[in-house]
């Protein structure tokens, strides 16, 4: 249960004294560098050597830091304000932590408040990553919060870290495989990827830390070996309930509170140059955001059909970039909307863009 995993905190709680001290030892920065001022942020989960936590379910706990050197926010049932002095090299201590006395709905979350107020006296250091936020109870403990007023997660694509490693500091690059399930967060609410064979489609909604997805949508490719896989991911999103971010992670918690692991990576483009030409003309084919070292399958045809005729087949670097060079095929009719597409073999991995033939 979260409770349990969460209360792992109060190992550490021992010696918040000492690190409060220490940090508040340290000579206030004041002013124009203080780029936590005027932010506001939502805690998703906690770290420690041997637990990885979500906040519990339908839980809000905020963290805003207001000019003036003051903090404010909500612990999940009550109100909290308090001060907060920077230091060098990401120091941060907060202190004078107090908060009004509304009874919780339930002993859980009595708990959870009570030691995530009690952590903050205890933090040491910050990090502040884009949409991101890290605070740090010396090296033992972490609270990581993400930005409560933007999407933290749309434009972001991720590749599922097939590894049961949980280490938050671990390098990923063991756990990645080229038919891994892999999940973009796009424009209005919509999610999109592929779930090792089939591509597919849905909605997502954000609450707090908690996120659920709408119906999924997916192609219906058979791949052997694949589908048992597919369908766990599938059923893994339609129970999500909580998620959070910290670097190049993404977690997504479900029913049987044990996450999914994302890796994040560079979305996947597709760049023909030039677009359009006539049949025999030289085409440059590149591509960014593929999975890495991969073979990469380029081809062309009609785009209303289904068949494409490969041109040319090359494999992926290191960062899963690729560049071709392809001549434009003599019978190709101007008469026809054609695609030039690049696809990984036997993943749903495929990318398209349109080309206009124009007559000889």
């Amino acid at each position: 249960m979260n409770i349990i995993r969460i209360s792992l905190i109060a190992v550490v709680l021992a010696s918040v004294s000492v690190f409060g001290a220490i940090a508040q030892s340290e000579t206030a920065e004041p002013g124009a560098q203080n780029s936590l001022s005027g932010t506001t942020w939502l805690l998703t989960f906690t770290s420690g050597d041997d637990h990885l936590t979500s906040v519990l379910p339908q839980s809000m706990i905020t963290l805003s830091f207001e000019d003036g050197g003051r903090v404010s926010g909500n612990g999940g049932c009550n109100g909290y304000s308090g001060t907060y002095t920077l230091g060098e090299q990401g120091q941060i201590a907060l202190s004078e932590i107090v908060s009004t006395l509304r009874a919780c709905a339930d002993e859980q979350m009595t708990i959870q408040e009570s030691i995530y107020l009690s952590a903050l006296n205890g933090v040491t250091h910050y990090e502040l990553n884009g949409r991101q936020l890290t605070l740090r109870i010396a090296d033992v403990e972490a609270l990581h919060f993400v930005s409560a007023d933007q999407d933290p997660l749309v434009n972001t694509a991720w590749t599922l870290f097939t590894s049961d490693v949980q280490d938050v500091e671990a390098t990923p690059e063991a756990g990645l495989d080229a038919n891994a399930p892999t999940l973009e967060f796009l424009a209005d609410n919509q999610a999109a990827g592929t779930g090792g064979c089939n591509r597919y489609s849905t909605t997502y909604t954000l609450d707090g830390a908690n996120i659920t997805f709408g119906q999924i949508a997916s192609t219906r490719m058979a791949c052997e070996g694949l589908m048992e896989q597919e369908q766990a991911f599938f059923d893994t999103l339609a129970t999500a309930q909580r998620y959070g971010m910290t670097g190049d992670r993404l977690y997504i918690w479900s029913e049987d509170g044990r996450p999914l692991t994302f890796v994040k990576v560079e979305q996947a483009q597709l760049v023909v140059t030039p677009l359009s030409g006539a049949p025999g003309t030289e085409v440059e084919v590149s591509g960014m955001g593929f999975a890495p070292n991969s073979e990469i399958v380029i081809g062309f045809g009609p785009f209303e059909g289904d068949v494409y005729t490969p041109v040319a087949e090359v494999q992926s670097d290191t960062d899963g970039a690729f560049t071709a060079t392809v001549t434009l095929p003599a019978d190709a009719d101007p008469s026809v909307e054609w695609v030039f597409m690049a696809a990984v073999p036997g993943t749903a991995r495929t990318l398209s863009e349109p080309f206009t033939v124009t007559g000889g």
